[in-house]
């Protein structure tokens, strides 16, 4: 996990990154046929996490592990290419929860994602920013 480490320009663009474990999936029961709402939480950072994914294209199930990036700069398309989901969307709420905790929400055009965790990993993510969501899954050896 890092913020804007600055010896490789691809790292530097990164607000929040770190590997995720899932947790469980679609906690209300499943609203849409095509979405999943995954549940889960950082492996390095006190960080939990809802994030809608549309389910034909990006298939988890409870256990996996994923390694999640948030960048507020244009992800260049070969960098691209190394993430297995990507979504584009915006911050549209942040609040304080408790002394150093918030909770960052965000669209991306409809999937929603949530994120709840230390200030100080999620400071980046203001209201009204864009943000390009990526996801990859991490495959167990």
């Amino acid at each position: 996990f890092f913020f804007r480490k600055k010896s490789s320009a691809t790292m530097a663009s990164y607000v929040l990154q770190d590997e995720f474990r899932i947790e469980g999936m679609n906690p209300e029961g499943k609203k849409f046929e095509k979405v999943d709402r995954l549940v889960a939480r950082a492996v390095n950072y006190d960080v939990e996490m809802l994030l809608d994914v549309h389910s034909e294209l990006f298939q988890v199930n409870t256990d996996d592990r994923v390694q999640l990036a948030l960048s507020k700069s244009e992800v260049k398309k070969d960098a691209l290419s190394k993430w297995d989901y990507a979504m584009h969307g915006l911050v549209y709420k942040y609040k304080h929860v408790k002394d150093s905790t918030v909770e960052v929400h965000l669209s991306h055009g409809g999937l929603l994602a949530r994120f709840i965790g230390d200030e100080e990993a999620l400071k980046d993510l203001e209201v009204d920013v864009e943000v390009f969501t990526l996801v990859k899954k991490i495959v167990s050896k």
